[in-house]
């Protein structure tokens, strides 16, 4: 809030907001996505020049003795030229990176949370999809995978590689690679969110899965020891451009057995299942789907945590089946698979009692690039030959 030379800053809590300073004459509101924990940036097709800035909300003149808990309502739009959509998802975001890390509390599951300062870039590129490069914490870190031409392939991957060329040729071909490049070199996102093909359609709570599983990225990579997390995770980089370059079933690949697939189905693995659980976890029964089922039954089996976890089967068939999302809730659950009888698991699974704690911390320590080293530091824990048993119905 700024008037004349005076200004001030003041943090929502909840929802609500205090002015404690004095305006006798009022004063101009300005909403900003920024805070400890993450800044959110903004870039649209239409202005290439404003990539780096933080996403700001003039709100007008506020007169009046007291400025206390104002409203600031944002509604979705569907329009990718619209402002009000990028205000929306920016808000869903932040609102998202607080509720994972309260689950992620020592009071909830007690797992990594997301390290603070957070560069989150929203983009309207019409390309559904979410990344977490971490490109920004590598950058602070000195790392020296981050030329100019790494984070260019790094951001334009993650954020539809014909809407980097549109945003940044299309309209400004006039514009230098060294400018290009400068300009990216300077914001480096952590996480990277595409918002331009969601419609009237999409849900808050499919939304909000997308992120926790780009913010379970990221404090997995927080997680990992600090002297190896940053080689991890750039490794893994290399690999989603190789895939995305080359069209091998980009951006995840296949499984061939190799260092680098086996590294991103367990960065994967963990980013879709905590992803659906965070989401079972603020909505249960309320998720647009459940709401939709007419018997009681129906609405609980409809649930993220059953729909999208347990149900899931590695044998399917599908390209990305590989990708053993499933595991994380079968090493925790009984074979009565959460008491719902309406649901199949469709892998042998005779094992149970494993956390999150416990799997987040098989995921870090050690820093395993394979799978046989995850099974091994979970094995830690409780060696039953179920174990082995089940990561074979995984095919690992």
């Amino acid at each position: 809030m700024v008037h004349w030379f005076k200004s001030r800053k003041v943090f929502t809590a909840n929802g609500c907001w205090t002015v404690g300073t004095r305006f006798p004459n009022g004063f101009e509101g300005i909403l900003t996505w920024r805070n400890s924990q993450a800044t959110i940036r903004h870039l649209r097709s239409d202005q290439p020049l404003h990539y780096g800035t933080i996403l700001k909300q003039p709100l007008g003149l506020f007169r009046g003795g007291t400025y206390n808990d104002i409203q600031i309502r944002h509604d979705f739009e569907s329009a990718n030229d619209n402002q009000n959509k990028a205000y929306w998802m920016a808000s869903t975001s932040m609102n998202a990176l607080y509720e994972y890390n309260g689950y992620a509390s020592i009071n909830h599951e007690n797992i990594g949370q997301t390290p603070s300062g957070l560069d989150i870039l929203i983009t309207s590129a019409v390309y559904n999809g979410a990344a977490a490069p971490m490109l920004g914490k590598l950058k602070h870190a000195g790392y020296a995978y981050l030329t100019s031409t790494d984070i260019a392939l790094g951001v334009g991957v993650n954020i539809g590689t014909s809407f980097f060329i549109s945003a940044y040729m299309g309209l400004w071909g006039q514009l230098t690679a060294h400018f290009i490049n400068r300009h990216l070199v300077a914001y480096p996102p952590d996480v990277v969110l595409n918002y331009g093909a969601y419609t009237n359609a999409s849900t808050t709570d499919n939304i909000k899965s997308t992120m926790y599983h780009e913010y379970a990225h990221a404090a997995h990579y927080a997680g990992l020891p600090s002297n190896t997390r940053d080689d991890y995770w750039a490794a893994n980089i290399d690999y989603i451009v190789a895939n995305t370059l080359s069209g091998n079933n980009a951006p995840y690949g296949t499984q061939d057995g190799s260092v680098n697939s086996e590294r991103c189905a367990i960065m994967e693995m963990w980013g879709f299942y905590i992803g659906y659980f965070f989401a079972d976890k603020q909505y249960g029964e309320d998720c647009a789907i459940s709401r939709g089922r007419p018997r009681q039954s129906e609405k609980e089996a409809a649930r993220f945590i059953y729909r999208s976890i347990e149900e899931f089967n590695p044998n399917s068939g599908v390209a990305n089946a590989w990708i053993p999302q499933g595991l994380p809730l079968d090493l925790i659950d009984g074979t009565a698979h959460l008491s719902n009888p309406d649901i199949s698991d469709p892998v042998n699974d005779h094992i149970q009692g494993f956390t999150n704690q416990q799997i987040f911390d098989a995921i870090t320590n050690g820093t395993p690039e394979t799978m046989s080293i995850f099974v091994s530091n979970i094995k830690s824990y409780n060696s039953s030959r179920w174990v082995d048993t089940l990561i074979t119905e995984y095919n690992y």
